[in-house]
């Protein structure tokens, strides 16, 4: 009977069947909300014929510029209200030079790189956009489990994962284990007040052995899922854009609140405050620049443009409607101007001239 309910009807919205992404096709999610007070009290989030956030593909596809948005939740922007993700802002602010644009934003909650490379293989290779714009790295800190995966040539790696190819049953339980796992890493969505937060966390004593702990486990495996994803658009004559990870901790005040963001407790049961968190995530953030310059794919350094300021996020990872628009002042004109010279055929009207941004480190970079 448990098979059969979760077979007609899923009340969790499940997204994964095993390792197969269900995309969710012509869905329109309207969530009422009053406990976040930077966003909408009534949310509006639509899917289209391909499940990603958008326009339609048109039929004369080919005859367009094509680019779809891939991240995770911090790409999705599941709560924030369909043309207010920042992908549909660069969209907008694209149009004016790129009449002949489509763009769509295909992220989905809690994907990895792993996730990216099923989403690649089972969805995206197929449609053959001429550009992806990926957003990576905070979903893939500390995942060893990823490593199995790969070393599996993306197979179940369990039992429970195995079953959940062929089980609804299996599947929900799975995906239930995923969400509190992501719940445990602080990966979910929350709106959080500064002022209450825990403050004044002090430098773990072995910070730098964890860093390089970091270095030595997980990196090299994402780095090598970064190298396949590139090599894998290249193979498809699709053009890959990179975009580092920027987060709301990390050295510096909130100009907001006035709480210091390097020494609030970012995830109090690892003893992790904001300055550390910071250079953990700069550590992946590095791996895309490194992997950006060698393989010569175009990087997008959000993480280094974007201010630390609660104006533009509603947790330590998830933006505001106007860190969206922040985010998009950011990345549109850089990738207006790649895009005017990888694909001049396209290009009407020159970029416009982005307006000066309050930068606090080096500026957007061509590889």
């Amino acid at each position: 009977m448990a098979e059969l309910f979760f077979r007609v009807h899923d009340p969790l919205g499940q997204r994964l069947r095993g390792n197969t992404i269900v995309l969710p096709v012509g869905k329109r999610y309207v969530i009422e909300q009053r406990h976040a007070s930077k966003l909408e009290p009534v949310i509006v989030h639509t899917r289209n014929a391909l499940g990603f956030r958008g326009e339609d593909p048109p039929r004369d596809f080919d005859q367009h510029l094509t680019v779809v948005a891939v991240g995770g939740s911090t790409t999705e922007c599941m709560y924030l209200s369909d043309g207010t993700d920042w992908p549909a802002i660069v969209a907008r602010g694209l149009k004016s030079s790129f009449p002949s644009l489509w763009m769509n934003n295909a992220g989905l909650n809690g994907h990895s790189t792993f996730g990216h490379l099923v989403l690649l293989r089972q969805h995206l290779l197929a449609l053959r956009p001429k550009v992806i714009v990926l957003m990576a790295g905070i979903n893939d800190i500390a995942r060893d489990d990823l490593s199995a995966y790969d070393r599996m040539q993306m197979g179940p790696r369990s039992t429970m994962e195995a079953l959940s190819q062929y089980s609804a049953v299996a599947s929900a339980t799975l995906n239930s284990w995923r969400a509190w796992d992501a719940s445990r890493a602080g990966l979910l969505h929350s709106e959080i007040d500064l002022r209450s937060w825990p403050q004044n966390a002090e430098r773990r004593p072995d910070a730098a052995g964890l860093l390089n702990f970091h270095r030595l486990e997980f990196l090299p495996g994402y780095r090598q899922r970064v190298q396949l994803l590139t090599r894998l658009c290249r193979e498809a004559n699709i053009t890959l854009v990179l975009v580092t990870q920027p987060a709301l901790y990390g050295p510096g005040i909130d100009d907001e609140t006035g709480v210091d963001l390097g020494r609030i407790a970012v995830n109090p049961d690892e003893n992790v405050n904001g300055e550390l968190a910071w250079e953990i995530l700069e550590l992946y953030n590095d791996v895309l620049r490194e992997v950006g310059k060698q393989d010569g794919v175009f990087l997008i350094d959000l993480a280094r443009r974007l201010p630390r300021s609660s104006r533009f996020f509603y947790d330590f990872l998830h933006f505001t409607p106007q860190g969206s628009e922040r985010v998009a002042e950011i990345v549109t004109p850089p990738l207006c101007a790649y895009l005017g010279q990888r694909v001049p055929e396209y290009l009407i009207h020159p970029c416009p001239v982005p307006p000066p941004l309050g930068d606090r480190g080096p500026s957007s970079t061509v590889h």
